[in-house]
């Protein structure tokens, strides 16, 4: 349920930040050096299915123009796109992409994101009765990303890293989730780290031709 919560929600954050006015570096003269021009944009995002009813929240996009003006092989802008989500159920998922470029072509991409999301245990099998469940609530935090630099202007290699944290809180007394040894009840913790390799020959980071 998570996951596919997580999938709408990049979802918004790509639509959202392509919907931003590319920056562009403006300079009077040789004698002054580049501005940087940022560009953001507010959105309001409302959505609902049965897991969460009504979902309200909203959808930020920032960009501004890339730290290495002076070479425009790697001249290319950065990014937040910060998502907040509130259910009518008390449900709260937040994301904060970042897509940040430094000098020299050096490339940082991170997501971390949270989420905070009662949820119903229905049981296990093909068997169990969709009237009856256990409430519960599931905390979640992850933060994913890559570290980059680049070997050409279009190749980069460097780390990709993921770490997750689950925990279930909440539960009911006497029911299953409490009694039974039920597989994932108890959350879990994960960490990955390991190579990374991109291939990247856009002429515009957010408006590619």
């Amino acid at each position: 349920m998570l996951n596919s919560i997580n999938l709408r929600i990049g979802v918004l954050s790509v639509f959202f930040a392509s919907l931003l006015p590319y920056p562009v570096l403006a300079q009077e003269n040789d004698s002054t050096p580049p501005k940087r021009n940022i560009s953001w944009r507010i959105f309001p995002a409302i959505a609902s299915q049965p897991e969460t009813g009504l979902q309200l929240g909203a959808v930020a996009a920032i960009s501004w123009s890339g730290a290495d003006t002076a070479n425009q092989a790697f001249s290319r802008p950065s990014s937040l796109t910060p998502v907040f989500i509130y259910s009518l159920r008390n449900q709260v998922l937040g994301e904060f992409n970042m897509d940040l470029f430094f000098g020299g072509g050096k490339n940082l991409t991170a997501s971390p994101r949270f989420s905070v999301f009662p949820d119903r245990y229905f049981g296990i099998g093909n068997d169990t009765d969709p009237e009856s469940f256990e409430s519960f609530t599931h905390e979640f935090f992850q933060l994913e990303g890559q570290l980059s630099v680049p070997i050409t202007p279009s190749i980069f290699w460097g780390l990709y890293f993921d770490v997750q944290n689950s925990s279930l809180r909440k539960f009911e007394d006497g029911g299953e989730l409490v009694s039974a040894d039920i597989l994932g009840s108890e959350g879990g913790f994960l960490a990955g780290i390991g190579p990374a390799f991109r291939y990247d020959t856009r002429d515009n980071v957010i408006y590619p031709s």
